[in-house]
Formats: C-alpha cells, structure tokens, sequence
C-alpha cells in the first residue's frame, strides 16, 4: 500500500514497480465464466470505497471478453469527476487493498493494482468520466466483443509471447505494442463511425 498519498496537484514520481520483469501472472489461460462476476463484486467494493467521486465503472481487458483467454488479472476502469482530485479517490482505494502505481508520463490516466504484490488479481484504471482514455478502453472492448475473430488473433499473440518469454512482463508488453497500436487504431475508428451509440 501507498505509504503517503501524493497531494492533489503534486508532481508524481514513477513507481518502482513499473520497471519489474519477473511477473507470475504473465501466463494466459483459458476463459473463465467466474471472471464477470468477480470483475462486478469488485466493482461494488469500488463504488462503495470511492463514492459519490464515481462517474462509471466498467469490466475492461481481455477478462471482458466472452470466450477470451487472458492473463488471469481482472482488468477495471474508474471513471471519476475529477482526475485531478486525486485525494477522492487514492486513500479509498488503498483502503481497500489497492496499490497506487503512479507513472508521470500519465498524469491523467492513474493506475492501481490489487493485491500490493505480484501476482495480481485486479488491475484498476483511473481515469475522468468523458476523457480520451476513458473511451479508448471501452473502445477496445467493445470492438473485440462485436469482433470475435479479432479477439482470437490477439489470444493466440498473447498465448505465443506468453510462450515465449514465460513470466516476462517487460517482453509481454513490449512483444505486443504494435498489434496493440493498430487494435486500437481499428477500434476507435469503427466507435466513432460503425458501432451502435450507447
């Protein structure tokens, strides 16, 4: 856990952990259907730990995708009013088991993960209601749900750079950044042109 909160305001430092390698969640398995409902009883805990700061919570990442095999890390978004009022929304998670991760090159766009060690169960992405980042993940999700055969090509990357270099969270990441630049790039164009408006 965070043994002191950033003021709201103050220049982030990068977490340490961000530069880890050695990550035992850094294998893929198959879908599991009690994943949706673990992503909603977390989702509560959020909503009740945060409160009235929430905007909208949403199940996120590939755990979200029906039939996906994924890295066994449930994957969230918080959207709140205000990114920048980070007090609102940092002790409360903390209080409930979340790491704050803090990355400078994102002040925007805050990452937390649940428990404070490795391997993880959650991972939580915070972000402002109505912000690029906000729709970019739902994007994504929403373009691979409507798009089985996209989410089978990316399990089938995931599972052979899982493969690859077992439990290397730098070389998983780095093995697909192109694929997750153009995934993005189809998703977004098909939200803001194809995709049904919620």
């Amino acid at each position: 856990m965070t043994s002191e909160v950033p003021r709201d305001g103050e220049e982030l430092s990068r977490h340490p952990s961000l530069e880890d390698r050695f990550d035992p969640a850094i294998r893929i398995v198959d879908y599991d259907p009690e994943w949706p409902r673990l992503a909603n009883a977390e989702l509560a805990r959020i909503k009740v730990a945060v409160g009235e700061e929430v905007a909208r919570l949403e199940h996120v990442g590939s755990t979200s995708i029906s039939g996906m095999a994924a890295k066994p890390i449930i994957d969230l978004q918080l959207s709140v009013r205000e990114i920048g009022k980070r007090s609102a929304f940092i002790e409360p998670l903390s209080s409930i088991g979340y790491l704050f991760v803090p990355d400078p090159e994102s002040p925007d766009y805050h990452f937390f993960a649940k428990p404070t060690e490795r391997p993880r169960s959650y991972h939580l992405h915070v972000c402002e209601a109505g912000s690029k980042d906000e729709f970019r993940h739902l994007a994504v999700r929403n373009f691979l749900r409507a798009h089985p055969e996209e989410s089978l090509i990316y399990a089938r990357l995931k599972r052979v750079l899982a493969a690859r270099s077992p439990y290397d969270r730098l070389a998983y990441i780095e093995g697909k950044a192109s694929f997750m630049e153009g995934l993005e790039e189809r998703a977004l164009y098909w939200a803001n042109a194809v995709a049904p408006k919620e």
